[in-house]
């Protein structure tokens, strides 16, 4: 809770002030939209991104004893 009420009152503002500067009013609505769009998947991805890592290059070792596990290890680092 600490940390969300320090980032909500120090660096999560500032992007949003910048882009709000950043932009002309012509393409202003256009580019907050893409901004915000990128924001959300951004977030997205950084939520799903470790878990299909882990799903990727861990393997699965539900059926397994330890030393079947430890002989699969070593199998594949030699």
């Amino acid at each position: 809770m600490i940390f969300i009420l320090a980032y909500s009152l120090g660096f999560e503002p500032v992007p949003w002030v910048i882009m709000r500067e950043i932009f002309s009013m012509k393409v202003k609505p256009y580019g907050i939209s893409f901004a915000t769009a990128m924001n959300w998947l951004m977030v997205l991805a950084g939520v799903y991104f470790p878990y299909e890592m882990n799903e990727s290059f861990v393997p699965e070792t539900k059926k397994f004893n330890l030393p079947q596990i430890q002989w699969e290890i070593y199998a594949t680092l030699e």
